[in-house]
């Protein structure tokens, strides 16, 4: 799962902009309900600026750039990242500085942006048989390990300078190892390396230290074009099914297949995460959707659904909002929301009887 923690200024950026082309709620044939509707402004202007709990961050293929969504709602919010060579961009992780850090696959570079603002820092990595990178983490090692498909491999930069480091690990153990095609990968709870293995759907375990093939550990159950995978909070992996439209579910330990965790409106599903929250998100190809599932049952939502903001999503991160200053507005506790909309309400009333007797009596 990819975290960070997200300045309020640009969030704050976006809802004054939204704000600023609202149309006026008010009209000049409407007094008495405006009058109830001024008392009320304090309330509703609380709720209407209360920002998001969590921002999900959204790879756009082409135009190439990052967009923002709340994550609880799917609201757009606004573009969070672009320019700087950003290419297609693939994945996306938050390293340990706190910065963002992007896989240009047109580019076959890894870029970074600041993580709060999205400004462009640096090409961070490129160079050394990098070659269309689809996907890009940060290891245990604090080095980061990026899915080279171009070259069928995955290699390994330093996590502070982007350094290369080295081939971290290949398709060697195959006979064709231009099968390899490493398109999705994760850590696993046991220290060892898991990689996806499109061509062969299958998914691979490497020593993490080495980088040294250890064994097939896990196929079949429907697995078709193995893509974004992921270890659960429960330690089992989930696994996309490209061209199976599926989510399929192993046993972390043994690699077992368990059953297909999900389908439905699963279409074409490529990155896979877990977010903030605990389930299950994935960013859909076919239907250029992301897709929220619940952990524990299953169920769907789609959370984004916008085909002309959202085309093709390959990656998908989590921002966490910093704390709010006290100047800004949140919502406050439920006591005292139904405490103030009370005052706001006998407000409205006495207003709306001093205009009701002044209309009357010609006070």
């Amino acid at each position: 799962m990819s975290t960070s923690i997200f300045s309020l200024q640009k969030l704050k950026n976006w809802q004054d902009s939204a704000r600023s082309n609202q149309k006026p709620i008010l009209t000049q044939t409407s007094k008495l309900i405006g009058k109830l509707a001024v008392a009320l402004v304090p309330v509703l202007a609380t709720v209407v600026t209360q920002p998001a709990e969590a921002i999900l961050l959204v790879n756009e293929a082409k135009p190439s750039r990052i967009l923002a969504f709340d994550e609880t709602n799917g609201n757009f919010l606004g573009v969070f990242a672009e320019g700087g060579g950003l290419d297609v961009p693939g994945g996306s992780v938050f390293g340990p500085d706190g910065n963002l850090y992007i896989s240009s696959i047109e580019g076959d570079q890894v870029l970074r942006y600041d993580g709060q603002t999205g400004d462009f820092i640096d090409v961070f990595a490129d160079g050394n048989g990098l070659d269309s990178p689809a996907i890009s983490d940060f290891g245990p090692d604090g080095n980061l390990y990026v899915g080279s498909r171009g070259s069928n491999q995955v290699l390994r930069y330093d996590g502070q300078t982007g350094d290369f480091i080295d081939v971290f690990a290949d398709g060697s153990w195959l006979d064709d190892p231009s099968n390899f095609d490493p398109a999705g990968f994760d850590f696993g709870s046991d220290g060892n390396f898991y990689v996806s293995s499109i061509q062969t759907d299958q998914v691979v375990r490497y020593d993490g230290q080495t980088g040294e093939f250890i064994e097939v550990f896990a196929e079949g159950g429907g697995l078709d074009y193995a893509a974004g995978l992921m270890f659960g909070p429960d330690d089992d992996l989930y696994v996309n099914s490209r061209l199976g439209d599926q989510v399929l579910r192993y046993d972390g330990q043994t690699g077992d297949f368990i059953d297909v965790f999900a389908e439905d409106n699963v279409s074409g599903p490529e990155v896979l995460t877990f977010g903030p929250d605990g389930n299950v998100y994935i960013g859909n190809s076919g239907t250029n959707t992301v897709v929220r599932f619940d952990r524990i049952t299953g169920d769907s939502t789609i959370v984004v659904d916008i085909d002309d903001e959202v085309n093709h999503p390959r990656g998908l991160a989590f921002t966490s909002i910093a704390e709010v200053p006290e100047s800004s507005t949140s919502i406050p506790e439920s006591s005292t929301f139904w405490g103030i909309m009370f005052l706001s309400l006998s407000c409205g009333a006495t207003r709306l009887w001093k205009f009701w007797t002044d209309t009357k009596f010609g006070l």
